[in-house]
């Protein structure tokens, strides 16, 4: 199979990833740049082999299928099936099965690259992806994932990853006041974006029953500035309608809410749900246009809300 044929199926990316260290999260290390022992020692190496194993005890297959690990088998000429012991994940001698990671200047400002395209490279960064669990020098999969794991150490990015985030955080963005352009002057549109996204953020904040317009759009302006991004994925969540009509049926008193997440529907007692469940449940009343339903929809078309 050609290369362009590779790309096509997927087997390889034309696109470059760059595995590099993770600073910002010092901990006990050495918080002196100029330090020989900064992130690591000065000729200390950080080799990296395919994780055989994940955390549940199963084998981990590199491959999608079949037909793409016969791809590298047959490109690179090695036993590549990692249910057979005998394979080179096992064996480990293939160089381009191995990553190490010296520290060096070139590391520590550019990264290691890995070309996806090239089958050797596009393995190497297989077992970098392998070891995203690896204690304690996990790697991080992407720039946006180095929060979630106090193990990570190194972090793989993909080439011009600062322009896509700018890029999409600009779209993101240019969504947003798009849509607060078209509810800007409706105050009660603006109450329910504001409502839905206290609901959904799970934060104690009251909104008064007297608000203002001039309230509302400094509450907003907020939340555009400071939480664009659930923002964005309130406006274009397929149920954001249903999480409105949630919100109405707590002002109108059909639905009760204690605390930030547990919800109870008047007429159906003590059952508790959670955010998500009782917007479950409330889809599972509209589409069977159950008698619970209709009667909240009456009470909000008399509340005028």
């Amino acid at each position: 199979m050609e290369k362009k044929e590779a790309i096509k199926a997927g087997y390889l990316q034309e696109k470059k990833v760059f595995l590099k260290p993770i600073t910002s999260k010092s901990g006990k290390m050495v918080s002196d740049k100029t330090h020989s022992g900064y992130f690591m020692w000065e000729g200390a190496v950080a080799s990296f082999t395919f994780r055989i194993i994940d955390d549940r005890g199963n084998i981990v297959n590199p491959f999608k299928n079949d037909d793409e690990r016969k791809y590298f088998e047959s490109v690179l000429g090695q036993n590549l099936n990692p249910y057979d012991v005998e394979s080179k994940w096992y064996t480990q001698k293939g160089k381009f099965i191995k990553v190490d990671v010296q520290k060096t200047p070139d590391f520590m400002s550019r990264g290691m690259e890995f070309k996806l395209d090239d089958p050797e490279q596009n393995l190497q960064y297989r077992v970098l992806v392998s070891n995203k669990n690896t204690y304690p020098i996990g790697i991080a999969p992407s720039p946006d994932e180095v929060k979630e794991g106090i193990n990570y150490k190194f972090v793989l990015v993909e080439e011009n990853y600062e322009d896509d985030k700018s890029s999409k955080t600009m779209d993101m963005m240019s969504e947003n006041y798009i849509y607060y352009g078209t509810i800007k002057d409706n105050v009660k549109k603006l109450r329910d974006l504001l409502g839905v996204y206290i609901t959904d953020k799970k934060v104690s904040k009251q909104i008064p029953k007297d608000v203002t317009k001039e309230w509302l759009v400094t509450e907003l302006n907020k939340a555009f500035k400071d939480d664009y991004v659930k923002m964005y994925q309130l406006i274009t969540d397929p149920e954001f309608e249903n999480k409105i009509f949630i919100d109405k049926c707590i002002r109108v008193g059909v639905i009760a809410k204690q605390g930030i997440n547990s919800f109870s529907i008047v007429d159906e007692g003590d059952v508790r749900y959670s955010y998500k469940e009782i917007l479950e449940r409330i889809v599972a009343l509209k589409e069977s246009q159950d008698n619970t339903y209709i009667k909240m929809t009456q009470l909000i078309k008399n509340a005028k809300i």
